[in-house]
């Protein structure tokens, strides 16, 4: 039996027990009232940077998801002020790219800057062809060619360039759909294909590295009309590419349905002038620039937060008893307190010769259970099988479900050692499924 592996994702954020589909205000108005601001996720850092504004106020903030803290990172040499900038984060050389934009009393730009966290340093590029002015373009990074994809912007036009951070060169690619004013885009890293959305509520894909585009044939959201900015990010761990406007209204993209669905939450944003981001390692949407005063942090949970899966007493890590390195069985115990809000638990195990020798691949189940930990006493035990042979090891994961879709785990080898990264090294992760059995196990 194999399972599919999947990334890392942390099951909870600031405590928020968020349900799906939900609009979160955190509140948090430390950078102030902003308008025409960009952010963009710095994977690497784990933080939200935020740069641009219509005045004269030249800051560069950096946002931490998990503590919902807002910090000036105050660097010494920041580009100059501008507003409806384009921005995006390179994940392979590790910057923020900017690109273009409003600088007040000069009017659109053509600079392209790139910021470093690490050193909190601002870099004039200064790439010797560049695209033409502009501002409120669409910008997304393209992993599966490691180029920044600019489309349109104002000037109107339908003009694409590919940024490498690398070489410090734009390159024009094919032309794109037809220009439009208001648009939105994002990078679907599972398929390699930049989703962008026009005002003409026409949905196309672009292919990097076929360097070719191509009309998705679906009905997408309608036109908001003048003035809503639209905002647009690919939500990895849901695989929906998320459309906010301020109108306010959410959508979500099924590329494989090729199919728009309204979300129609509860609650959203009264936002404007807003700026928008996906935290892969929270799994959260964040804005910023809602409310009256345009300056109120949000957070969208488009699946939800993964119930609590088990932990030791008083918190500790999953407590595992083991006869000796290489023995024939396993118990675990955890703490009654974090089963609270899940239906069961399910263990999945295997030896340390069924891990894949690269990230990406599969692994083998060594075997599975279900429906663990429902009554007291929250223990469990069995054999493995294959048994690890002399100085071998054995993995598990402990999955929490809470009969719908949703799961978490977490887990630590029969060294003893967590097993909290993805790839081979790793076993934990968060996975979805609507039936716990045996042959439908969730796995990293």
């Amino acid at each position: 039996m194999t399972v599919r592996k999947l990334p890392l994702v942390l099951s909870g954020m600031l405590g928020i027990a968020a349900q799906a589909n939900e609009w979160v205000n955190l509140g948090n108005i430390t950078p102030g009232t902003l308008a025409g601001q960009a952010l963009a996720y710095d994977a690497e850092s784990r933080r939200v940077i935020m740069y641009g504004d219509e005045t004269q106020i030249n800051q560069t903030w950096a946002y931490n998801a998990a503590t919902n803290v807002w910090t000036a990172t105050s660097p010494a040499s920041p580009p100059p002020t501008r507003s409806h900038t384009s921005m995006m984060y390179d994940a392979e050389s590790d910057r923020v790219i900017v690109f273009g934009g409003v600088i007040p009393g000069m009017g659109s730009t053509d600079e392209t800057w790139a910021y470093n966290f690490n050193t909190n340093t601002w870099t004039n590029m200064n790439p010797p062809t560049r695209p033409p002015i502009r501002n409120s373009a669409s910008f997304a990074y393209a992993a599966g060619c490691d180029r920044g994809i600019l489309f349109g912007g104002f000037p109107l036009t339908n003009q694409v360039w590919a940024y490498d951070f690398n070489t410090n060169t734009w390159q024009q690619r094919a032309s794109g759909p037809p220009s439009a004013l208001r648009t939105g885009m994002a990078y679907d890293s599972a398929r390699d294909r930049v989703v962008l959305w026009t005002q003409q509520a026409e949905t196309w894909s672009y292919d990097c590295a076929a360097n070719q585009w191509t009309r998705l044939n679906t009905t997408g959201p309608p036109d908001p009309g003048a003035g809503p900015v639209v905002l647009m990010a690919h939500d990895i761990q849901s695989d929906r590419s998320v459309l906010f406007h301020e109108t306010p209204t959410t959508w979500a993209f099924d590329f494989d349905a090729n199919l728009w669905t309204s979300m129609n939450p509860p609650v959203s944003p009264t936002a404007s002038h807003a700026g928008m981001t996906y935290v892969s390692h929270q799994d959260r949407i964040i804005l910023y620039g809602g409310g009256s005063q345009h300056r109120e942090t949000w957070a969208y949970a488009l699946a939800g937060t993964p119930p609590a899966v088990p932990d030791g007493g008083g918190g500790t890590p999953l407590l595992v008893g083991k006869a000796a390195l290489g023995g024939t069985s396993l118990t675990l115990s955890w703490d009654t307190a974090t089963c609270n809000g899940a239906v069961s638990h399910q263990i999945l195990w295997g030896s340390g010769s069924q891990l894949p020798s690269a990230p990406g691949g599969t692994y083998s189940l060594g075997g599975s259970a279900c429906a663990i930990g429902t009554t007291s006493p929250f223990t469990w035990t069995a054999t493995p099988n294959p048994v690890p042979g002399a100085g071998g090891w054995i993995w598990f994961l402990v999955v929490a479900t809470d009969g719908a879709s949703v799961e978490g785990s977490w887990g630590r080898d029969a060294r003893d050692m967590e097993r909290n990264g993805a790839g081979a090294s790793g076993s934990s992760g968060q996975c979805g499924m609507t039936t716990k059995s045996l042959t439908n196990a969730c796995g990293q």
